[in-house]
C-alpha cells in the first residue's frame, strides 16, 4: 500500500506541519520583542542614572578645581606678603584673650616693629587687670597696661577706660 493515490500530488510531512511552524516561529518572536523591549527599558533608566552621576561629577570636578587654585592662590599670596601672616596670628591671640567684659574702642598695630596699642572700654578695673593677664598668657610679658581711668560719659555698663600696649616680636 502506497501513501500516494493515483492521479495525486504526494503530500509532503513539512507542507502538513507549516502552520504549526509559522505559529511557534511567531511566538518566539513575540517573547523576544516583549524581553528585547524590556532590556531597553532598563538600558533607557541606566542611561538616564549615568547622565545624571556624570553631571554631579562634573559639578564635584568644578568645585575641587576652584578649591585648588584657590589654595595655589593663597600659596602665592602667603610667599609674597609674609608680614600678613604674623599679623593675623596677633589678632588670633588677641580673640583668644578677649572676653565679654571688654570692648575695643581703637587699634593701631605696627606690624614691622612688632607693636600694638589698644584702646578699650571695659565693665570694671577688675575686668581690665583679668584682660591684661589673659594677654600676657598668649604674648608673654610683652604687654603693658598703660592707663586706665573711670569713664565719665555716664555709660554704667562700660564704666573704664584703658590703653594697653603689646609687642610680639
Amino acid at each position: 500500500m502506497s501513501i500516494f493515490k493515483r492521479n495525486a500530488v504526494p503530500i509532503d510531512t513539512t507542507d502538513r506541519f507549516r502552520p504549526v511552524f509559522i505559529s511557534v516561529a511567531m511566538s518566539i518572536f513575540l517573547a523576544a520583542v516583549i524581553i528585547l523591549s524590556q532590556d531597553i527599558g532598563v538600558l533607557n533608566l541606566k542611561n538616564a542614572q549615568l547622565h545624571l552621576e556624570k553631571n554631579r561629577l562634573a559639578t564635584l570636578q568644578q568645585g575641587v578645581d576652584k578649591k585648588r587654585k584657590a589654595i595655589q592662590i593663597a600659596k602665592k599670596s602667603t610667599e609674597s606678603v609674609s608680614a600678613t601672616e604674623p599679623a593675623i596670628n596677633l589678632l588670633g591671640r588677641v580673640e583668644a584673650a578677649w572676653s565679654d567684659d571688654i570692648s575695643l574702642l581703637r587699634m593701631e598695630t605696627d606690624v614691622t616693629k612688632g607693636r600694638m596699642q589698644m584702646h578699650i572700654n571695659a565693665t570694671s578695673r577688675e575686668a581690665i587687670f583679668i584682660f591684661v593677664e589673659r594677654l600676657k598668657q598668649q604674648f608673654g610679658n610683652d604687654v603693658f597696661l598703660q592707663q586706665h581711668t573711670k569713664n565719665e560719659s555716664g555709660d554704667d555698663a562700660w564704666r573704664m577706660d584703658a590703653s594697653l600696649v603689646l609687642g610680639w616680636k
